[in-house]
């Protein structure tokens, strides 16, 4: 979603496995810097996707798990999602919509995407992106702030990957968020 739930630097493992179009995942953020905990707190999620390309078009669909060990607060929760990504040469499309099923049943956000990608070497890519990102009024409630329609996130970052090995790489990314709980949805 582009939301930080904390303040300063985070470490992102991830691990998948995938094939038929079918990705099984998890993901983890450890924060490091977090100034409101006596100790670093992790979110762990995992998921299962489904993707189908067609005619330059790339639909993707799947179950997402969210968990927060350690935190008491923070009910695991989980949603279905759905997103349509449009490649166009460096330039990508995308919009991803997600309703929560577990925890607040009907929660629903979604986001409108465009990235920008470049190869400047061998085994060196970048890419930048821009999002824009909007919550049901339940999705608010729960998450965010004021419990109406909004237009909630603004994010933009830049990624540099290195890819030494065809299954080993190393990804920076630098991103920063800005969130306008007040900008209405008509």
């Amino acid at each position: 979603r582009g939301l930080a739930v904390s303040e300063g630097p985070a470490v992102q493992p991830s691990l998948w496995v995938g094939a038929l179009g079918l990705t099984a995942w998890t993901w983890a953020n450890l924060h490091l810097g977090e100034a409101t905990a006596a100790e670093p707190t992790w979110e762990i999620d995992a998921g299962l996707d489904y993707a189908y390309e067609w005619e330059g078009l790339a639909v993707e669909g799947g179950f997402l798990l969210y968990t927060y060990p350690g935190l008491e607060d923070a009910a695991p929760t989980g949603e279905l999602h759905v997103a349509l990504v449009v490649p166009r040469g460096p330039i990508t499309l995308s919009t991803e919509h997600s309703v929560d099923v577990v925890d607040v049943p009907g929660a629903y956000f979604g986001e409108l995407a465009l990235s920008l990608a470049h190869e400047p070497a061998d085994a060196w890519s970048m890419e930048w992106s821009f999002a824009l990102g909007w919550g049901s009024t339940r999705f608010n409630e729960a998450y965010i702030g004021p419990a109406t329609d909004a237009l909630n996130v603004a994010r933009g970052g830049v990624v540099v990957e290195w890819r030494p090995l065809d299954l080993l790489y190393l990804r920076a990314r630098l991103e920063t968020t800005a969130r306008a709980g007040t900008c209405l949805l008509y």
